[in-house]
């Protein structure tokens, strides 16, 4: 599963966050809190309509045609880049090793530190 095809069963809405808990590719457990007061209203009223899937008028050719018609033309790799950043800008200032970085920014991708710190982590946070 991942964000297009996750499944309403997947997300369990507190207050103002979600809980994401799937099976994610390569058979990756993702366990993920999200706090966005906004996001926990849409994944409410998603949970309230029929069906199984979460967002069932969204496909990847929907999400791809939308963001090619931002500005930016963002891809949907940079979301994770952006994550990445988020999670790796802070722990770099603070003083900790890259595979240390590596190793906190990949829990929080769900993948390895490898692919995190070769894929993903800006190569501006290093410097």
């Amino acid at each position: 599963y991942g964000a297009i095809t996750i499944l309403k069963d997947h997300a369990t809405v507190s207050d103002h966050s979600v809980r994401f808990r799937f099976i994610g590719k390569k058979g990756v457990k993702v366990d993920l809190k999200v706090r966005d007061a906004k996001l926990a209203r849409i994944v409410r009223d998603q949970k309230s309509r029929p069906g199984k899937e979460l967002f069932p008028a969204t496909s990847d050719s929907s999400v791809r045609r939308y963001l090619r018609r931002l500005p930016s033309k963002p891809l949907a790799k940079d979301f994770r880049t952006l994550r990445a950043t988020h999670i790796a800008a802070p722990l770099v200032r603070r003083g900790l090793e890259r595979k240390a970085v590596a190793a906190r920014v990949a829990h929080g991708l769900q993948n390895t530190p490898a692919v995190a710190a070769g894929s993903y982590i800006d190569p501006k946070v290093w410097s």
